[in-house]
């Protein structure tokens, strides 16, 4: 089998860990990867030393966030002028005779259908995303309609959001080389002196409103009055936006007990160093890679239910998952993990089963699946 990838040179959190997972798996398996890379940014490199050729495109000056009315407008006039700057240059390159186009960035609909349509190959828009409102759905659908795409989601959540009857979805995985194990520095709880029989709780994500992490401030601070030998680590950047000193400052009564770390580059050792994972958002999560992650490490997750986190955790079995996206909700949440930590031990045995169906070489074997039955039935 031989795969055309569409890449972002800037792609970055959890589409360039899949992304890059997916291709060496893929790769290990003596399966050709070719790839168009639009753009020469932070990730291009990795991506161009990982593939076998690589081909070139400018970047597209789009706003790339999800869709809507006026944005999408804007939008269009942007990618006509692109589509008619990049049609000659992708006539230009000499391609070989693929299996599958497959693309992730919801903006590179209009490229990947200009390259499947030259090359007369299917095409498969993996998307790391959900569709939150009508206007979205009847966009995307219209689309991929028109363009003949196939679609499969980042979750079962993610392609429901899109089309109700459908159940073809492709996890983007974790890497077990980021998990940790039981020979794994716990760096953390010693950089910070926090003995053993001290319980942690963690976040490691980008500190975003939507991210939630005052809500997990908030109840944490509330929780300090109920339990003694508690901490809160809250790894992640940035530390200097409006936010981040927002959240900091919630927090500057309570620095013996509440840990911001900024960006840590090895993420297994955080693992290691904390019993239980956060999750925190103010919306859905389309699937959740630090989840897997945390599973994987044997560490049961708290998380909002909303999304991927519902197909991921079984409350009580190997995490907890919070109703609604308050103070509240977080407070009664982690009280109640702390009432069950007799349970842990067990509950991190359940995690690190449960998570075997999210290893990231699983679900890059099913997407040559969906790809090869899609094959047979053409």
């Amino acid at each position: 089998m031989k795969l055309l990838k569409i890449l972002n040179g800037n792609d970055g959190g959890g589409v360039f860990q899949c992304e890059k997972q997916f291709i060496q798996y893929w790769s290990q398996k003596n399966i050709e990867v070719d790839a168009v890379i639009v753009g020469q940014g932070k990730s291009f490199n990795t991506y161009k030393s990982i593939v076998c050729r690589h081909f070139v495109l400018p970047e597209m000056p789009l706003s790339r966030n999800l869709i809507t009315p006026l944005k999408e407008i804007k939008n269009t006039l942007i990618k006509r002028r692109y589509r008619s700057q990049t049609s000659s240059m992708i006539d230009s390159l000499v391609f070989d005779q693929y299996d599958a186009v497959i693309y992730r960035r919801h903006y590179f609909t209009e490229t990947a259908y200009q390259i499947s349509k030259r090359l007369d190959v299917a095409t498969y828009w993996h998307m790391p995303l959900s569709v939150s409102n009508i206007f979205e759905k009847m966009y995307f659908r219209n689309i991929v309609r028109r363009h003949r795409i196939n679609v499969i989601g980042n979750s079962e959540y993610s392609i429901r959001s899109l089309f109700d009857d459908s159940n073809v979805y492709v996890y983007p995985g974790f890497d077990k080389s980021r998990i940790a194990n039981k020979d794994t520095d716990a760096f953390f709880r010693k950089k910070l002196s926090i003995g053993d029989s001290q319980v942690v709780f963690g976040i490691a994500a980008r500190i975003k409103k939507r991210k939630a992490q005052h809500l997990v401030i908030k109840s944490f601070i509330k929780l300090l009055s109920d339990f003694n030998n508690i901490h809160l680590i809250i790894a992640g950047d940035p530390i200097d936006s409006p936010y981040s000193k927002y959240c900091i400052e919630l927090a500057s009564d309570y620095k013996e007990n509440i840990h911001f770390v900024g960006h840590i580059d090895n993420i297994s050792e955080f693992y290691a160093s904390i019993d239980v994972y956060i999750n925190s958002r103010l919306d859905a999560e389309p699937f959740g890679i630090s989840i897997a992650e945390s599973l994987g490490s044997g560490v049961p997750v708290i998380a909002y239910k909303l999304g991927g986190p519902s197909e991921m955790i079984v409350s009580g079995h190997n995490g907890w998952l919070i109703r609604n996206a308050t103070v509240a909700s977080y407070y009664t949440t982690l009280k109640k993990a702390l009432r069950n930590k007799n349970k842990w031990k067990e509950m991190s045995f359940n995690a690190m089963e449960s998570s075997k169906r999210f290893d990231a070489e699983v679900n890059a074997e099913k997407l040559l699946g969906i790809i090869s039955c899609s094959k047979k039935q053409l």
